[in-house]
């Protein structure tokens, strides 16, 4: 009898379906659920008889569901060059068993298209995302014009529109960009529409609309327009490379900008900052938040702008859901807004969805959720990244970021050398440095780094080229170790417990206790007074706080603590925020050099509030085992935790009487 390998198999089994994923169906049978009058009948039926596209047994064809890359590229590459089986594969060569889809992406390559591996890896977990229309135009765009590295959705969108390849989803969500309705996820009507003007006008038989859609109209026109109608003089000028619109005028100042670097992360894909909004300038936001098609009524865009010109700096207001799409509000050196397509069901991993803890040689550096002032470890795309900073500080490496922070320099292990150069992607944050080895055999091999919090992240593959590295699970989180490993690391709190479990064993009241650099700790002598501008004025006098006692500031975290004053509300009295909670005295961090004096400060807060109670709180802190809610010293407390922000959240109720 012969043996079947499970690679064979799978490659059997695979072949048997048709490359939509769904079950085979009659290609001449006409669908259920597409009537004669639906909009993409045509195109569909095309598809159908062409043998491109299928239904479903129960002789539906589901137009409104949604279509993942694999389908839509296999679907594409069999109308431009004809279907092809995938080339034979060693199983002893692969670690990801073969796909279905294999020779459609072999095909692309074979035409030279391969930086849609850029936003799509090889793991089959990757090819089942739902993509959007945007991700749509990139791929069409290469089809016919070959490889383009960083391809701009705007740059293929705008293609698509010139060649009459689109005709957009919409006529009034700002310019020909935001009414191709680029974020939303592709339907498989939508896909059938694009599939057949793919066929046509690979055929010549693609003519030039009648009226072309105007592609160089901008938001800046329209915006002007808007202010004109409700009689305000604005300024409105557009960076069309950012896709960027600052406008200013009387009582307004904004910036808002399309975002089209988000698709598969948390999909905030509009963010606006509201640098200056007078009251009487409300009517006019709404109506300018109206144009760039934010789903919501006059009435609670109203209701948005106003609470979200009430936050207090640091905070987050809520999150509101329409339909698909998530609109967030917040205040960071402006009022932001930011909204987009909410992706429930897309497979990719969100940046920092994954719980991590770096250790290097033993010492752990970072790790998940409240413990740091700095980026988390993240997965992006399967790819897991660590900082530049954490590892070759200790394993006998070295950075340099260029004044300008568009060129890094890293020295690794016996001195090998790399250079990571900014990819020219607007967004410098989260952007992608591509790195190349110098004096080495290797020159041509490139490693994409990512930008985030002033530090380069590193491919952890990468890094185990030139380190030791091993992983090991704790519960949920996955414990990354760089060089010697300890001999029991845990994650259950950043340098606090395990390694080291007697580091915060100090009183943080004792103003004799020594600190690293002769710091000295305040003494917060004054007592909790009902006059809140009371107690504020104290925090600033005996304890450093700044901005009216508002804020407490260290070297690297200007709002290290921020106090809101809460005189208005009738239960909490005050709200704490915290943007990390700092390394222990004697293991100070390198890159917030001073944030041991977090813990120290809060104790002063906490007696002030809990008084003789206040070591509770404090160990709650020290063992990141914070309950939402309990009650000390007559005290409602509610504790919230946000992970979009990485701030944490205390609300100090009203002592009961």
């Amino acid at each position: 009898m012969r043996k079947i390998s499970a690679v064979t198999l799978s490659v059997m089994l695979s072949a048997s379906l048709v490359y939509t994923g769904d079950a085979l169906a009659s290609p001449k049978q006409r669908f259920t659920d597409v009537p004669a009058s639906h909009w993409a009948n045509a195109a569909i039926t095309r598809l159908v008889d062409s043998d491109i596209v299928h239904g479903y047994e129960d002789g539906s064809f589901k137009p409104n569901a949604y279509i993942t890359q694999e389908e839509f590229i296999a679907m594409a590459a069999q109308i431009l060059y004809g279907k092809s089986a995938a080339a034979p594969v060693n199983e002893e060569d692969i670690d990801v068993p073969p796909r279905w889809s294999d020779w459609a992406y072999q095909s692309l390559a074979s035409h030279g298209i391969t930086s849609l591996e850029d936003f799509w890896a090889r793991d089959s977990d990757k090819r089942l995302v739902q993509i959007t229309r945007a991700e749509a135009a990139r791929i069409i765009y290469m089809l016919f014009n070959g490889n383009v590295e960083n391809l701009s959705s705007k740059v293929a969108v705008k293609y698509l529109y010139e060649h009459n390849l689109t005709s957009g989803s919409y006529s009034d969500r700002g310019d020909y960009f935001a009414n191709y309705g680029p974020t939303e996820l592709l339907t498989r009507a939508q896909a059938a529409a694009f599939l057949t003007k793919i066929k046509d006008y690979k055929a010549g038989a693609v003519k030039q609309p009648s009226t072309p859609i105007k592609v160089d109209d901008t938001l800046a026109s329209r915006i002007k327009a808007i202010a004109k109608k409700a009689g305000v003089d604005v300024t409105a000028s557009s960076n069309t490379e950012n896709y960027q619109t600052r406008v200013e005028g009387s009582g307004i100042t904004l910036d808002f900008q399309f975002d089209e670097f988000a698709y598969g992360d948390l999909g905030e894909n509009w963010h606006m900052t509201i640098v200056k909004l007078d009251k009487s300038r409300i009517g006019l936001m709404t109506s300018i938040l109206k144009e760039l098609g934010l789903p919501m009524s006059e009435k609670e865009i109203q209701a948005l702008l106003t609470d979200l010109l009430a936050l207090e700096y640091g905070q987050t207001g809520e999150t509101y859901n329409k339909e698909n799409v998530s609109i967030h509000t917040s205040y960071y050196y402006g009022y932001h807004i930011q909204w987009g397509e909410h992706r429930n069901n897309d497979v990719q991993i969100a940046a920092n969805a994954k719980p991590y803890a770096l250790f290097v040689n033993g010492e752990e550096k970072r790790g998940p959720e409240f413990n740091t002032f700095l980026e988390p470890i993240f997965d992006k795309n399967g790819t897991i990244y660590v900082p530049v900073t954490d590892v070759v500080s200790d394993m006998g490496g070295s950075w340099d970021m260029s004044t300008d922070w568009n060129t890094v320099t890293v020295v690794l292990k016996d001195g090998y050398q790399w250079v990571f150069e900014w990819d020219g992607v607007p967004k410098k944050n989260g952007a992608a440095f591509i790195g190349r080895s110098i004096g080495m055999d290797d020159s041509n091999e490139t490693v994409k780094a990512i930008s985030m919090d002033g530090s380069l992240f590193l491919p952890l593959d990468f890094i185990s080229k030139y380190y030791p590295v091993t992983t090991q699970m704790e519960g949920a989180t996955t414990l990354i170790l760089i060089g010697d490993v300890p001999e029991h690391p845990t994650a259950d709190y950043f340098g606090t417990q395990g390694e080291y479990p007697s580091t915060f064993d100090f009183n943080p009241l004792d103003p004799n206790t020594p600190y690293p650099g002769g710091w000295k700790a305040p003494q917060l002598t004054s007592k909790w007074s009902s006059n809140s501008a009371d107690n504020f004025k104290a925090f600033e006098n005996e304890l450093g706080f700044i901005d009216g006692g508002r804020y407490y500031s260290i070297t690297g975290a200007h709002h290290a603590i921020t106090v809101i004053d809460q005189s208005d509300s009738k239960d909490t009295e005050v709200i704490l925020q915290f943007t990390g909670w700092g390394t222990p005295p004697g293991k100070p961090d390198a890159m917030v050099s001073e944030s041991f004096k977090i813990p120290v400060v809060s104790a002063q807060l906490f007696r002030f509030y809990f008084e003789d109670k206040w070591k509770s709180v404090w160990d709650y802190f020290n063992r990141n085992d914070i309950p939402e809610q309990f009650t000390l010293n007559g005290r409602q407390v509610n504790v919230s935790y946000s992970h979009l922000t990485g701030i944490m959240t205390v609300g100090i109720g009203r002592k009961a009487k």
